[in-house]
């Protein structure tokens, strides 16, 4: 790292940190009971990786922490060389994720959205393990975000303006914010998630858009109301989920969430698809599990999503997670299904569509 990368790198380090302290002040509970079975577990336990009890930062683990696969798992999980090498040859579950890994390739080229892969390959930023095939640098989590942009280009570019606002719902680090950003410029987002994960989606930002205006913990409590004004004064803004109800009507133009909605608990379900800012918002762009009791005890199916509430523009099954597979023997690995395949819509609002508010 060059001298002067290192000097803003810990200036954005040292912002970061002064966030956290922030949101202790604030109050903010960190880890709250009721999140559901993954995520109350999860949460604290890979906090402890990054974040140390006096709220500083493991710096080593932040600049590293998409190889350390820290909250978040990818593939390739290991860097290239001898010992990887050696695994992709004789460990059949690695041989099995790596066909995995040739396969996207394959769907984004079959969608016609490689082209945006090549635009758009993964970011460096944390250090993550590339797979690179055919002139193409990427890894598994980063082609669904790519395939996610791609459909999002072909539904919603036409019908929003180049400054929408949108917020993400479980925005983990922020790569779909991330691409959003970088493809419409003006745009405006604002990322909800965990404090904790807030941290990474900082650090990610920051070195992804050094110039762009982010507001954290400090400018969020200094703030009166989370409304559009607000929001638009900054290229992101980085939301704890325990302020998502703080977010004023009719300040978003858009509100996703990829996978999450089905992962946790019925109870905070209830409270991001039943509460403002999302009975305002015109339109909505979720990908998720038809149901999720098959891997969480939450019992939400997409019967309890409340798609009505929306014309439909785009409703079809998710085709990136399709396949996977797991060793069979030591040599070999065989496929097993996923326990439920995800569903994928776009909607506009029907009331805002009917009066002419669009």
């Amino acid at each position: 790292m060059r001298s002067v990368d290192k000097m803003e790198d810990i200036k954005l380090i040292k912002t970061i940190e002064e966030n956290l302290h922030a949101a202790k002040e604030a109050g903010i509970e960190f880890n709250p009971d009721g999140l559901g079975e993954k995520w109350e577990s999860q949460v604290p336990q890979e906090s402890r990786r990054f974040i140390n009890s006096d709220f500083t930062l493991r710096e080593d683990v932040i600049r590293n922490f998409r190889g350390q696969t820290v909250f978040i798992y990818d593939w390739p999980c290991a860097k290239p060389g001898f010992m990887t090498i050696l695994r992709r040859l004789i460990d059949g579950n690695w041989r099995g994720r790596y066909k995995v890994l040739r396969g996207r390739l394959k769907l984004l080229k079959d969608y016609n959205c490689a082209d945006l892969l090549k635009k758009y390959p993964s970011s460096t930023v944390g250090n993550p393990n590339l797979f690179s095939y055919k002139g193409y640098k990427y890894t598994w989590r980063w082609t669904r975000h790519i395939y996610l942009l791609w459909l999002f280009k072909q539904v919603l570019e036409k019908r929003l303006s180049s400054d929408f606002v949108s917020m993400d719902i479980g925005s983990s680090y922020g790569v779909f914010s991330n691409l959003l950003k970088k493809e419409f410029p003006k745009s405006h987002h604002v990322l909800v998630d965990f404090p904790e994960q807030l941290v990474l989606a900082h650090y990610f930002l920051g070195k992804e858009f050094p110039e762009a205006k982010i507001a954290s913990m400090k400018e969020i409590r200094g703030a009166g109301r989370i409304n559009r004004e607000f929001i638009r004064k900054y290229d992101f803004v980085l939301l704890p989920w325990m302020y998502y109800e703080k977010t004023q009507p009719k300040s978003l133009d858009l509100l996703t969430n990829f996978s999450s909605f089905g992962e946790m608990s019925k109870k905070y379900f209830d409270y991001y698809l039943r509460n403002e800012p999302f009975k305002s918002t015109p339109y909505f762009f979720t990908c998720n599990r038809f149901h999720s009791h098959s891997t969480y005890k939450n019992d939400i199916s997409v019967l309890d999503y409340p798609l009505s509430e929306f014309s439909k523009l785009h409703f079809d099954i998710f085709p990136v997670i399709s396949e996977r597979y797991r060793r069979h023997g030591i040599l070999f690995y065989k496929f097993f299904p996923y326990p439920s395949q995800c569903f994928e819509f776009i909607g506009v609002r029907k009331p805002l569509e009917k009066k002419g508010e669009l």
